[in-house]
């Protein structure tokens, strides 16, 4: 199986955990809301476009209510970056260059996931419970850092070099803010 976000094609040499969808749907009485987290490098918005349509015909949620992230995570299956038949129109060349170094995605495993985002959300539907939300945010300062850099010749370079005295620094700040949501049931059993 493909590895997502390479440049050339990598292929993945053992599996040792599975990648999850993990789904809240969240319902005010007056509108649903589906938020969808996909163990994926990337989701491919033809794939977004879709699961959605599927979910509102298969539970009723309408598209602008399901919100579906990705992890990206480069240990995931080939949801990119080449898509099936992307380049089918161009010369050989092009379509070499595609299809035969570059990284691609695979329709069967597209189609899985999506299928697993419909059935994920639907389930997910169907075991509402009334319960508490809340939200908030906190500062992480030291988990993240930028890898983009301003070079002397205008541009801006993702990993430019270390020492590369063409540097004259980062192309912008982190985003420290974490955004958190939670819940709790209002009845518990034991």
């Amino acid at each position: 199986m493909e590895k997502p976000g390479n440049y050339t094609k990598a292929y993945h040499r053992r599996f040792h955990d599975p990648c999850k969808i993990r789904v809240a749907v969240f319902d005010d009485g007056r509108k649903r809301v589906a938020l969808v987290g996909v163990d994926a490098l990337m989701i491919p918005r033809h794939l977004v476009l879709a699961a959605r349509k599927q979910i509102q015909q298969q539970c009723g949620i309408p598209p602008d209510a399901v919100l579906i992230g990705a992890s990206h995570s480069h240990s995931s299956g080939p949801v990119g970056m080449i898509q099936p038949g992307e380049y089918d129109f161009a010369s050989s060349l092009v379509k070499k260059l595609a299809y035969q170094i570059s990284q691609c995605a695979d329709a069967g495993y597209l189609e899985r996931v999506q299928t697993e985002i419909v059935a994920a959300v639907c389930h997910a539907d169907s075991l509402r419970v009334e319960a508490r939300c809340g939200f908030g945010s906190g500062r992480e300062e030291k988990a993240a850092f930028n890898r983009r850099f301003r070079m002397k010749n205008g541009l801006t370079y993702t990993y430019p070099g270390q020492g590369n005295p063409d540097v004259l620094g980062y192309a912008g700040p982190i985003d420290p803010e974490v955004g958190v949501i939670g819940r709790g049931q209002l009845r518990l059993s034991c």
